[in-house]
């Protein structure tokens, strides 16, 4: 336990002295699209919010960034509806890490960056949800990749992101690649 606590300690030293350590906790909307038209006909989508908290690790240019994240979805897609009130639900829980980089910087006023990072999905869907006809049941997760771009004005921030699924979400169901847009806004310190 006191090596646990001491490589914490060292770790918080180094990375306030020598990076640009901190946090960026955030939330907001997104919407999602399977593959497949049998669960998401063409002109909807599965709407939902979502709230995260990413690190940022480095001063340069480039930086290491990583987070969790807690996504609540619609299982039934609609070509409108409420964000907050997804109704009949399913939840993601999300483990990421990546890269980062600032491409545009006005030291401690403004800075606009882009990142890339892998994820790793674990889903929560009730267990009598029935899905369309021929899907049986959810996976218990599945990999994807993150784009995003965003601006910190101030600690204040902004962030655009698309997420890739890269493995099916549906139990044995080919197609079944689920993708994201989301808008967060939150702080950074």
């Amino acid at each position: 336990m006191k090596k646990l606590l001491s490589l914490l300690v060292t770790l918080m030293i180094y990375f306030n002295v020598y990076g640009q350590a901190g946090a960026h906790i955030h939330g907001g909307l997104l919407s999602g699209q399977f593959a497949t038209a049998s669960l998401t006909p063409e002109g909807t989508v599965h709407r939902g919010w979502r709230i995260g908290v990413d690190a940022r690790l480095h001063s340069d240019k480039m930086f290491f960034t990583g987070g969790v994240h807690y996504y609540k979805f619609a299982f039934d897609a609609a070509d409108g509806g409420e964000y907050f009130k997804p109704g009949d639900s399913y939840s993601v829980q999300k483990a990421r890490f990546g890269l980062g980089l600032n491409i545009i910087e006005i030291p401690r006023i403004m800075k606009v960056r882009g990142k890339i990072l892998g994820s790793v999905n674990l889903i929560s869907a009730p267990d009598d949800r029935d899905l369309p006809s021929p899907f049986e049941r959810m996976n218990d997760g599945y990999g994807s990749l993150d784009f995003g771009i965003g601006i910190d004005v101030l600690f204040f921030t902004i962030d655009v992101e698309y997420e890739k699924g890269l493995q099916n979400a549906v139990n044995e169901a080919p197609d079944t690649k689920i993708d994201y847009w989301s808008l967060t806004a939150g702080v950074f310190f």
